[in-house]
């Protein structure tokens, strides 16, 4: 009996429920979702503080970068694409590259995008954009999210002008360099035989009686000998070394000297030449025995394109730059008809002309000088008409 009973409040002690008190539960439920919210608030601001330093790494790349979905439409842009487009990021999401701008430089990105889509491969191309001056290299690149297996297209766009530029003026001097030793040689052989030619002429006048009949074709043959004779002095002159031992000097007096050496030419043709050179300007460092050659050329190109009673003006100004260093330009504007649009790549190669008798050495010649003056020469079209040649220089001081 004693036995039963035992047995019977050991299974009441089993079976005895563990009591917690209802106040005590609900703390702990309640520090439990604190401590959830706690880890979901530092989960937040993690995932916060890497989408902005992703973004802010983002945005710092120089170059312009887009990401486009699978349609070709803008997903996310960098500040760089911003400041080209003048688009704020906000308008550019969902719009495809051609909806940014009409220029040549965003439907060739198109294109590119395009062929990485189809090919599912890297694509890439380079542009000239001829309304900025700017060339482009495009690269897209297509992606996908692991995660979802989202298809994406990642566009850079790198502006390489100074690279192409460094380039090209490379290959130039190297190409003028060659040509320069080349003609030279040539020029002074065939300036042996033409001074035969013409001496030969002189004396064949003064030893026989010249005909009437006869004097058409004795102009012709000086006018050729004159002619080759012109060509000749180009050569020599394209092909001479310049001097290295330049020295301050005013661009104002270089210019002057040239614009009066062009008087009598200008005269002849009936075109007016307007000198607006300040004599104030910076002195740069220069060869003064050449550089005024650099100014008569353009000046004489001007004339030549210039209508009777036009008007060829030299101008001169100084720009400061950011870094306190002065840039001295001169522009020669006329009022002709101007340079042909698919020219002015090629306005400063050699030999390159489409004025009948000329030797198309003038502006290579002029290219040359500038250069090694560290300075820089361009073309363009006004925009009201006519032509105009810009050259900067570096000025030695340009004052407080």
């Amino acid at each position: 009996m004693n036995s039963e009973r035992g047995r019977q409040q050991g299974a009441e002690r089993k079976v005895a429920p563990c009591y917690v008190p209802s106040e005590e539960r609900t703390g702990r439920r309640t520090r439990e979702q604190r401590q959830a919210e706690r880890e979901r608030r530092q989960l937040q601001a993690e995932i916060e503080k890497s989408a902005l330093e992703w973004q802010q790494t983002f945005d710092a790349i120089e170059s312009p970068l887009l990401i486009l979905d699978p349609r070709g439409r803008i997903i996310k842009s960098n500040d760089a694409v911003a400041r080209m487009t003048r688009h704020a990021h906000p308008e550019m999401i969902g719009r495809t590259l051609a909806d940014l701008s009409a220029c040549p430089l965003w439907r060739k990105a198109g294109e590119v995008v395009d062929q990485a889509r189809e090919q599912h491969a890297v694509a890439s191309a380079q542009i000239q954009d001829p309304s900025c001056g700017r060339t482009w290299d495009l690269v897209a690149n297509p992606a996908m999210i692991p995660a979802t297996g989202e298809e994406r297209v990642i566009l850079v766009i790198r502006d390489v002008t100074r690279m192409v530029e460094l380039q090209a003026s490379l290959h130039r001097s190297q190409t003028m360099s060659l040509l320069g030793a080349l003609i030279s040689g040539v020029a002074h052989e065939v300036r042996n035989p033409l001074f035969g030619i013409s001496s030969t002429l002189d004396a064949f006048e003064a030893r026989f009686d010249v005909r009437e009949e006869h004097e058409p074709y004795i102009s012709v043959l000086r006018g050729e000998v004159e002619r080759l004779n012109h060509l000749m002095k180009d050569l020599l002159d394209y092909g001479r070394p310049l001097s290295h031992q330049l020295t301050d000097g005013s661009i104002a007096e270089a210019v002057a000297r040239a614009v009066q050496a062009c008087l009598p030419l200008a005269r002849q043709a009936e075109v007016e030449i307007v000198n607006r050179v300040p004599t104030n300007l910076p002195q740069i460092r220069m060869d003064s025995k050449r550089l005024p050659q650099a100014f008569l050329n353009l000046l004489e190109n001007a004339i030549q394109h210039s209508p009777h009673g036009g008007k060829v003006t030299i101008a001169g100004e100084i720009v400061r730059q950011h870094d306190a260093h002065g840039i001295v330009v001169l522009r020669v504007e006329d009022d002709g008809v101007g340079f042909h649009a698919e020219d002015l790549p090629h306005l400063f190669e050699p030999f390159f002309t489409r004025r009948r008798g000329g030797t198309g050495l003038g502006l290579s010649i002029v290219q040359k000088i500038v250069e090694a003056h560290e300075g820089t020469v361009s073309a363009r079209n006004r925009p009201e008409g006519g032509a105009v040649v810009e050259m900067r220089f570096p000025a030695t001081d340009i004052g407080p």
